[in-house]
């Protein structure tokens, strides 16, 4: 596929399909993701297929990539597995644990996404480090 004119391109948003509602079969991908642009430019979008969140620069630059899958099902402990035996869930929950993330916005202190299997809003706090120092002359 060739795109023209574009001044953008931005890899990685995915939608999130609505089949089998009310016994429809369908694949249908009427909850296309909901992203936010904030005063600075930065666009925070959702991409449900990896289940992450990420938040770029006005350049495309990445600023943040953050979420894995993780919904109830994290919380069930098997005693039969080695994991059970340990007290810990059979499948395992993620530091940021999404299903289906189809929106995301931001606030000055916040990124904010809706999880859609999850039936929730997740309210995130943004916190940032620094990756190296470079002296400005």
């Amino acid at each position: 596929m060739t795109v023209i004119g574009a001044l953008a391109l931005y890899p990685g948003v995915a939608p999130f399909g609505g089949g089998s509602y009310g016994g429809n079969p369908s694949c249908c991908v009427c909850r296309v993701p909901r992203s936010q642009v904030d005063r600075y430019g930065r666009i925070v979008y959702t991409n449900a297929v990896t289940c992450s969140v990420t938040m770029i620069d006005h350049a495309g630059d990445s600023i943040i990539e953050s979420g894995a899958y993780g919904n109830f099902d994290s919380q069930h402990v098997d005693p039969a597995l080695p994991s059970g035996k340990e007290g810990k869930p059979t499948v395992a929950v993620p530091e940021f644990p999404l299903a289906w993330p189809t929106g995301a916005g931001a606030s000055g202190r916040y990124i904010y996404v809706l999880d859609t299997y999850n039936e929730r809003i997740l309210r995130a706090d943004k916190t940032w480090a620094a990756q190296a120092t470079a002296e400005v002359e």
